[in-house]
C-alpha cells in the first residue's frame, strides 16, 4: 500500500463540484517523472519546473556547443536533473494544486489513487465503516518479568518509575 496526499477544494456549496475536483497524488519517488521528466512535467501542468528544465537544458546545449562544457559535464547535470524531478516531482504537484485552489485536506493509504479518493469521499460523506477491532486473544497472558533497575531501550523511562 501506499500513501496519497489528497488535494480538494473547499466542500462549501456544491459539493459534487468539489469532489469531482478532489485529485490524490502519490506520496515517494515520481520514477516516471525520473525517466521521461520534461514530458511527465508537461502532462502533470508543471509549467514552472518546466519551464525552469528548458531553460537549463538550453543553457547547457549553449555551453557544450561553445566547448565551455565537458559533455560528460552536461550527462551528469541531466542526471541530476532527472534524480531532482523524481525525487521533488509529488512536491511540485502537490504545490501546483495548491495554488489552483485545491489545498491538501488529508492523507491516506490505499492501493491505488481511485482507491485513496473513495476513501477519503467515504470519510468526508461519514459513510466511512467503522475500523475493526484487533481480535482478542482468548487466553489473557502476563508479559514476562524483568529485573527491576533494567533499563528499557528507547525514548521509554526506565522500569519502574
Amino acid at each position: 500500500m501506499s500513501l496519497y496526499a489528497i488535494f480538494s477544494p473547499a466542500l462549501e456549496g456544491d459539493v459534487a463540484a468539489a469532489f469531482e475536483r478532489t485529485r490524490a497524488v502519490k506520496q515517494g519517488f515520481a520514477r516516471w517523472g525520473f525517466v521521461f521528466g520534461p514530458l511527465w512535467l508537461l502532462i502533470n501542468r508543471m509549467w514552472t519546473p518546466l519551464a525552469i528544465w528548458i531553460a537549463g537544458a538550453a543553457i547547457l546545449e549553449v555551453g557544450a556547443q561553445q566547448c565551455l562544457l565537458a559533455p560528460a559535464a552536461v550527462g551528469a547535470v541531466y542526471w541530476l536533473a532527472a534524480l531532482a524531478i523524481g525525487f521533488e516531482g509529488r512536491e511540485w504537484q502537490g504545490a501546483a494544486l495548491t495554488r489552483a485552489g485545491r489545498p491538501l485536506v488529508d492523507v491516506i493509504e490505499a492501493r491505488n489513487a481511485a482507491e485513496a479518493e473513495t476513501r477519503f469521499l467515504a470519510r468526508r460523506v461519514g459513510d466511512a465503516p467503522p475500523p475493526a477491532a484487533a481480535p482478542r486473544d482468548p487466553s489473557p497472558r502476563t508479559p514476562p518479568r524483568r529485573p527491576s533497575g533494567f533499563p528499557i531501550i528507547g525514548m521509554f523511562p526506565e522500569a519502574g518509575r
